[in-house]
């Protein structure tokens, strides 16, 4: 996907000694740069003027023909004689992205999480200054394909951001497939099998948004008598929404998890009816549902487990729900 990128270099005429109300005179349409011998000018009309640039590498970039000149304006601020040169390109967006990289700003600093489908696959918190838009740039190119959601106006990132192929956006869903994913952890699931004894504790959280929406975890208290491999219903999820359908964010995080060295996997599947929204495992123990135009939903909990020998396992699950 190609998308036009405008951005402004600022400078200032240096050099020039006759009155201001003359410049206003100057020919601006069909601006040329010049660069000789390492300095650099502007030719408009007939006139040639020496200027001083603050991003050279931009600059530069336009002699290599990367960029196009759309304009130039002068202004007087503070008795100085300034220009404004207003470049455009062309550059390639990646449209089909596999990595969200999510902003929220708090204060002075800024929180990032990184996601792959539904998995946080990383967290870091950035202060924000200014070599912030240029610092979250280079941690998004380290993962594949990013995309970044930010409802904040951080100076200089979407230009940045949009100079190395990487999108700038309010929201964005990704849809991933979960299937795979399963039948992966089926398969590990399936490599040994002994008895064990389980039990497991689970706790209440509700939390109300705006008084629109509310979650409750409803989960029993369960105890699991199976041959080292086993899959229990264990509870559900419910979301309510009052009133007309809108869309929200379910978050279900693993809180706590106490588990002899005998347990050997635990895995908690959500669904939605049939649909597999995602997997909560002590290595990715979040799990994020994006729902859209939605009203209330009731997610099914199964556990998934293995042992080598009996033992017991406490498990908390909290969730929070918010709107998008």
């Amino acid at each position: 996907m190609k998308r036009t990128v405008r951005i402004t270099v600022n400078g200032r005429l240096i050099f020039y000694r006759k009155p201001y109300k003359r410049i206003y005179r100057f020919p601006l349409e069909n601006p040329i740069l010049i660069k000789k011998g390492g300095k650099y000018y502007i030719k408009m009309g007939k006139r040639i003027v020496r200027v001083s640039f603050d991003d050279l590498k931009i600059i530069d970039e336009a002699f290599k023909g990367l960029w196009e000149v759309e304009g130039v304006k002068i202004l007087r601020n503070r008795g100085r004689i300034l220009i404004r040169v207003y470049l455009r390109r062309q550059i390639e967006i990646e449209d089909k992205p596999k990595t969200i990289v999510k902003l929220n700003k708090r204060g002075k600093n800024l929180d990032v999480v990184v996601l792959s489908g539904k998995k946080v696959i990383d967290k870091k918190r950035f202060k924000i200054n200014k070599k912030t838009a240029d610092e979250l740039v280079k941690y998004a190119k380290f993962f594949k394909k990013p995309i970044i959601v930010c409802k904040d106006e951080i100076p200089g990132l979407r230009i940045k951001a949009n100079l190395n192929g990487i999108d700038v956006v309010e929201s964005f869903n990704l849809k991933i497939n979960l299937k795979p994913i399963l039948v992966g952890l089926l398969i590990f699931l399936a490599i040994s099998a002994l008895a064990m004894v389980y039990y497991s504790s689970f706790s209440v959280t509700t939390i109300k948004v705006e008084k629109k929406l509310d979650v409750i975890v409803d989960i029993e208290d369960v105890t699991i008598y199976a041959p080292g491999i086993g899959k229990k219903d264990i509870g559900d999820v419910k979301v309510n929404v009052y009133g007309s359908n809108t869309n929200y964010r379910v978050i279900l995080q693993l809180a706590n998890l106490e588990k002899p060295k005998g347990i050997r996997i635990i895995a908690i599947q959500v669904y939605d009816g049939n649909e597999l929204k995602g997997i909560i495992t002590p290595i990715t123990p979040s799990l994020i549902i994006d729902e859209y135009n939605e009203g209330s939903k009731t997610y099914e909990l199964k556990l998934f487990y293995i042992a080598i020998r009996p033992g017991i396992v406490k498990i908390a699950i909290q969730a929070s729900v918010e709107l998008i």
